[in-house]
């Protein structure tokens, strides 16, 4: 086997040994955790979307006033 296979194989059964290690460790349930995650990505999400909308609701009022003083 060459080089390439075994730190490639190598990096296989870290990266297995270590997603086994955590899930023994875990503080809390898959279900809970998930749950957990979910709400706290819909509150990213909302937040993201609010100030998008923001953003545009500025842009389009500094380009309405733009145009307004583009007018001779």
């Amino acid at each position: 086997m060459n080089n390439t296979g075994r730190i490639l194989g190598g990096f296989l059964v870290g990266a297995a040994l270590g997603t086994l290690t955590g899930l023994m460790i875990a503080p809390k349930s898959g279900k809970k955790m998930r749950s957990e995650f979910k709400g706290k990505f819909n509150s990213l999400k909302d937040t993201y979307n609010d100030k998008v909308d923001e953003y545009a609701k500025n842009g389009k009022s500094s380009l309405d006033s733009f145009k307004e003083k583009v007018k001779v």
